[in-house]
């Protein structure tokens, strides 16, 4: 609930108005139901209780039928703005997301995409940015809809028996529960298997990559990336399909104990016609809404539950933007930088966070300006790693580099790549 509301200002950022049309629509769309099921209601009442013979009550009856005609028309129309502006709201949000997501990875430190733990996270901050954002604000806007139907229901219900409200509310509770339960789960499943998936779409990716077909078919790996992306895919697909059991049980009782308190009712409001406490055109009313009212109290209820849960999955997006760069400068050297005469590399050592072992240590070497140089070893003896120092991706731990006799440190690293 804290960061629900910063994440929708960050997201929605530059679509406030359009967020605002979608959002009267939504209302709107909400209430013209219920508007159509009590001007059928007064239809019902005008056919049964007259025979319309005479002329002020066949105009009367005439206006009637075209003014639930128009709201009729009013609703279609309504619904045709809505995809146009959901798809305006659509493009404009994931357009603004993307926009953030590429610029925070283009000053982000390297060591971001060197440790697997991390890799976990920024997986599921890009995986989460391509949809979640619209989800979300497609889930508020449903509970937009929503919240104008229940307000119009109160009003109908009011006008029938104030306290079957209270039967429909309870009818939804218990899915309200199992939702918000197995929401958690899965989005705790999902983190537990950020490893897994990266794993799965690197084979994927190997498979169905244009630059690794030639070793494919060279070597015959096929057939073994096939072995290893089908098993990791398996084990994934169990372990959600083994959730979802759980939860298909507890939505199978709650479901039979919404039906039958809905029924329940039903015979509630059967049993007032029949002792003529009601019209047949309030049964009618009554039958309609309470049927729609379920529906809709359930949709309420269930995007409350699904802001909630893809609130969960956009955090992973939203801390990723809070992601600062470690790499800084130490002093303020924005004068002009150039490199006439050497690079010198004193006493320098540097290990990653990931490893104990050293990847550099007590490197001394001095490269002059001019002069073509070649870094020659085998693997893992720290070839790579010293370019990245050389490049400002990471600062020494031990000794220093030195351009033109300034520390690497006191200059940016925009210049030093420059």
């Amino acid at each position: 609930f804290r960061s629900l509301k910063s994440n929708l200002m960050i997201i929605s950022k530059g679509s406030g108005k359009l967020f605002f049309i979608n959002a009267i629509i939504s209302f709107l769309q909400g209430v013209i139901p219920f508007l159509i099921i009590l001007l059928i209601k007064l239809l019902v009442d005008e056919l049964s209780a007259s025979s319309l013979r005479d002329s002020q009550q066949q105009y009367f009856f005439i206006a009637l039928l075209a003014g639930t005609a128009f709201v009729f028309l009013l609703n279609v129309l309504l619904a045709e703005l809505r995809t146009y502006f959901s798809e305006k709201l659509s493009q404009s949000v994931t357009r603004h997301v993307y926009s953030l997501l590429q610029a925070k990875h283009s000053v982000l430190d390297l060591s971001n995409y060197e440790n697997p733990e991390k890799q976990d996270s920024l997986h599921r901050a890009v995986q989460e940015a391509s949809f979640r954002p619209v989800k979300i604000l497609n889930a508020l806007l449903t509970g937009i809809k929503a919240s104008g139907s229940v307000l119009f229901l109160l009003v109908l219900f009011a006008s029938i028996r104030w306290y079957l409200v209270l039967i429909l509310v309870f009818a939804v509770l218990p899915d309200v529960y199992v939702r918000l339960k197995y929401s958690r789960r899965l989005y705790n499943l999902k983190d537990s298997q950020s490893t897994k998936e990266r794993e799965m779409y690197y084979y994927n990716r190997i498979l169905t990559g244009f630059p690794f077909a030639k070793e494919l078919k060279l070597f015959g790996f096929s057939d073994f990336f096939q072995q290893r992306f089908n098993k990791t895919q398996q084990r994934i697909f169990e372990e959600k399909i083994e959730l979802r059991k759980s939860e298909l049980r507890l939505s199978v009782l709650s479901q039979t104990f919404a039906v039958v308190l809905i029924f329940a009712s039903l015979g509630f409001i059967s049993f007032l016609k029949i002792n003529g406490a009601i019209s047949i055109g309030t049964v009618v009313l009554f039958f309609f809404a309470f049927q729609r009212g379920y529906s809709v109290l359930n949709e309420l209820f269930r995007s409350f539950t699904q802001l909630i849960e893809d609130n969960t999955y956009l955090n992973d997006f939203t801390d990723f933007l809070q992601l600062s760069p470690k790499i800084t400068v130490q002093k303020d050297t924005n004068a002009e930088f150039k490199l006439n005469n050497e690079i010198r590399i004193e006493h320098l050592s540097f290990s990653y966070d990931t490893s104990k072992r050293p990847a550099l240590q007590d490197v001394n070497l001095m490269i002059p300006a001019g002069k073509t140089v070649a870094l020659v070893g085998p693997n893992g003896s720290g070839k790579s790693t010293l370019i990245k120092l050389l490049c400002g991706f990471y600062h020494p731990q031990n000794g220093q580099i030195l351009y033109d006799g300034i520390s690497s440190e006191n200059i940016g690293g925009e210049q030093i790549r420059e």
